[in-house]
């Protein structure tokens, strides 16, 4: 990631490598700590679940990459094109105490295998590290 332009950092702590990026996005559930003002989100969340939200979990490791300095984003600007006929409609509702709310949203299955083929290439990236 590093030698792509964005600057990662890893972290250890609890017998683990941990992997963190440069993102400024707001996510509130996910891991991070600061560098130099700079914002560090844990990239491989999905191994360690809650351990990395242990303040104390993560000692970032002291390695600095020069040409690492752009920003990544967890944004998915784009998706492909699914076939219609692949979506399927379901019905959600809930009730927050004032209203009850009803949706019906399409879920195509073919999206969480997209987003499963992505942690899946992000885990083998992160191997690289151990």
């Amino acid at each position: 990631m590093c030698k792509s332009g964005y600057d990662a950092r890893l972290a250890v702590g609890n017998n683990q490598i941990i992997f963190f990026i440069q993102n400024n996005e707001d996510i509130s559930d996910i891991s991070f700590f600061e560098i130099d003002g700079k914002k560090f989100t844990c990239l491989n969340f999905h191994h360690y679940g809650k351990l990395c939200q242990r303040a104390d979990a993560n000692i970032p490791v002291k390695i600095k990459v020069p040409e690492a300095t752009n920003d990544f984003s967890y944004k998915i600007t784009k998706l492909p094109d699914f076939m219609p006929a692949n979506y399927i409609e379901k019905q959600i509702a809930f009730d927050d105490g004032h209203k009850a709310y009803h949706f019906n949203v399409k879920l195509n299955n073919n999206i969480s295998d997209l987003f499963k083929t992505i942690r899946e290439w992000i885990s083998k990236s992160i191997l690289i590290f151990h």
